[in-house]
């Protein structure tokens, strides 16, 4: 038998340890990588999510709407407000002298600049005029109270299409606020207003010589989109003014003390009274304007 020498024997075994540190070397290699890429790709999903040592909880799956309020109000001595809507903001006066008073109340060191450019018998599409005529390139505020002119609904246009054309309004109507303010040294924030809610067995009653099922069926008109408003406002992160429910009576329909008894349509000075109140405290205690 052939017998190897002690050289080919050292020889044989420094190879075997040599391979065997190879294949080592490569599955460490192989392990690193694997690493290498977890970490990687980790780090891109945390970067993608918002997740950030800044930032360390990482949002939900459904994207979040871009918040409509442009900026914080800045605490100043005098504060402008602008108001559109239909005749049931219209009905606050031209002066809003409620809302002044209870602004008085909340605020009494600053003063108040009011322009209440709501105008009856106007439904939404008349927002984006008055916004392009008298609003957005015209005028510096620090608040603009966006009603949802309910009370004059699309009624040439099935329910379903009339809310579709009124959120495809407040978009652009929003849109165009925000691209115009968002670089105004006034610190602008837009704010949805939801006012009283219509009474189902009065409505109209006065005004329009209705059944009592037609009657119903107008109010209910309304109050859709009026709600249709609210959710607006809830999805697109819109402070709202809810006056819609504070209005409501125990069977869920519109309160008449807040209404008046000429048309049955109109806010009572209760009514008047509750909406302004309503604003002048949200406006305090949401800290939407200092004090």
């Amino acid at each position: 038998m052939f017998k190897r020498s002690p050289q080919g024997l050292l020889f044989r075994v420094k190879r075997d340890i040599i391979q065997i540190e190879m294949k080592q070397i490569i599955i460490i290699s192989i392990l690193a990588a694997v690493v290498l890429l977890f970490l990687f790709y980790a780090r891109g999903d945390s970067f993608n999510s918002g997740t950030s040592p800044l930032n360390p909880i990482a949002p939900s799956s459904t994207p979040t709407p871009t918040p409509v309020v442009l900026k914080e109000a800045l605490p100043k001595d005098a504060y402008t407000i602008i108001m559109v809507g239909d005749s049931m903001t219209e009905s606050l006066g031209p002066n809003s002298d409620k809302l002044r008073e209870y602004l008085k109340i909340n605020y009494p060191t600053k003063i108040f600049g009011i322009y209440n450019l709501a105008k009856g018998s106007t439904s939404i599409l008349s927002l984006q005029e008055i916004l392009d005529k008298d609003v957005i390139k015209s005028r510096e505020f620090e608040v603009i109270l966006i009603e949802s002119f309910g009370y004059n609904p699309l009624s040439d246009l099935s329910l379903e299409a009339g809310l579709k054309k009124q959120t495809e309004t407040l978009d652009k109507a929003v849109n165009s606020i925000r691209n115009v303010k968002t670089n105004s040294e006034v610190n602008s924030i837009i704010v949805f207003v939801a006012t009283i809610a219509p009474n189902r067995e009065k409505y109209g009653q006065g005004a329009v010589d209705l059944s009592p099922e037609k009657r119903a069926e107008w109010a209910d008109e309304r109050t859709a989109y009026i709600k249709n408003h609210m959710e607006y406002a809830r999805e697109n992160n819109i402070p709202l003014i809810n006056v819609y429910d504070k209005s409501l009576n125990k069977e869920g329909t519109g309160d008449l003390e807040y209404i008046e008894g000429g048309t049955f349509i109109h806010p009572s000075k209760k009514g008047i009274e509750l909406i302004s109140k309503e604003i002048a405290d949200f406006l305090l205690n949401s800290k939407i304007l200092p004090e």
